[in-house]
């Protein structure tokens, strides 16, 4: 049998003490240091935070609903560090989440409470219906790529600039009907919300998870991965053409309240951006009831729309195809980026014991074969 090194010898100098195997720690930390020089050794002014959370809100957002934590300048500095790498941000932002204590647990509060900067209802239209405000959005625009040197809003004059102040002052506040509150009225809703309290994000889970705290998983969920499920569930297959339609889609600023120590009453200690959708389906399969409507819904921190989105048509798909179907099983186990990640990444590490032995066995198997089981007769075929 022919040796095999596992590891090879590397040449290593005080030049590259990186290529030095007399030192793992030493080439660790060599490593660190490499990656920390590309991203303050850079010739271009570093970044502020208030740069990262005004003009990269998307990716400050993301880091921290998959990072599950409203902390906007660490998620600016996490998204810095990271280089863009929205896994490595939510990353950084969960681990120095542990390291907090947790002082208070706020009280539940009903999303109608929300301060409304955006609301789309695809599905009715009217005064019943409530109002609808399109807010900041470019969900009509050409996507174009801007070529230009400056923005293009400074290019406009100055009557024709935005008045940004319209959206904060002319917020909707007060409560506002949904689709699913008037499908309930009629008897048209199927299934009725349970009134299950949301777990903490340090509890225990149970087994199978409820429908709450799978909520729970998914607005924590890497966002690529949850839309891509969702996509892959409701739009692909036999049944792509009875998808679920979107009710609600709502996005504003939702309070926060505590229970005073002193007298126990409800105190608002500030607010939160949160993103809420709702999507309706008809219920005409075999087993199901065709009178009936079935909804879900979906919620995350921060303005993530299509993320919700996905939330919510996986939340109804799993309560249709039930809690221990393999749907079910891949939206409480295969969503996570950070599990993903780490699960990819550890492949980079070390596997010299594991890799030898099962080299070993390939080679041992690779016995000279008897001359009985190569007779052959005249006609070449075997006897």
């Amino acid at each position: 049998m022919t040796a095999f090194s596992p590891k090879p010898a590397l040449t290593g100098s005080q030049d590259h003490p990186e290529l030095s195997d007399r030192s793992d720690v030493r080439a660790v930390m060599w490593a660190e240091q490499l990656k920390r020089a590309q991203l303050d050794g850079s010739t271009s002014t570093p970044l502020q935070n208030e740069q990262i959370t005004e003009r990269l809100g998307q990716a400050v957002d993301r880091a921290m609903a998959e990072g599950a934590i409203w902390a906007p300048t660490l998620a600016a500095r996490a998204v810095r560090q990271a280089q863009g790498d929205s896994i490595e941000a939510a990353h950084l932002l969960r681990a120095h989440r542990l390291r907090l204590p947790r002082l208070a647990v706020t009280e539940p509060t009903p999303t109608d409470e929300m301060r409304l900067l955006r609301r789309i209802v695809p599905t009715q239209q009217g005064p019943d219906s409530g109002p609808q405000r399109l807010g900041a959005s470019d969900d009509y625009s050409a996507r174009l790529l801007d070529t230009s040197a400056v923005p293009t809003t400074a290019a406009l004059s100055p009557d024709e600039q935005p008045d940004y102040r319209i959206t904060e002052e002319g917020a909707v506040t007060a409560p506002i009907p949904r689709l699913t509150d008037l499908l309930r009225e009629l008897d048209l809703l199927a299934r009725k919300e349970r009134t299950e309290p949301d777990p903490p994000t340090r509890g225990v889970r149970s087994d199978p998870p409820t429908r709450s705290f799978r909520r729970t998983l998914m607005a924590r969920a890497d966002s690529t991965a949850i839309v891509a499920m969702a996509y892959q569930t409701t739009y692909v297959g036999d049944h792509a053409a009875d998808y679920p339609t979107l009710s609600e889609l709502r996005y504003g600023h939702l309070p926060l309240a505590v229970a005073h120590p002193t007298t126990g009453g409800r105190v608002v200690i500030g607010t939160i951006p949160v993103t809420e959708a709702e999507v309706v389906a008809d219920l005409d399969g075999p087993d199901h009831d065709e009178r009936y409507f079935d909804a879900g819904y979906g919620a995350c921190l921060g303005h993530l729309e299509t993320k919700a989105i996905a939330i919510a048509l996986l939340d109804l798909a799993v309560e249709q195809k039930g809690p221990g179907s393999p749907l079910a099983h891949a939206v409480e186990h295969g969503l996570d980026g950070l599990d993903a990640a780490g699960l990819l990444a550890s492949l980079k590490l070390p596997r010299y014991v594991s890799f030898q032995a099962k080299l070993e066995r390939k080679l041992a198997t690779r016995t000279p074969r008897s001359d009985a089981t190569t007779n052959t007769t005249e006609g070449g075929y075997a006897s």
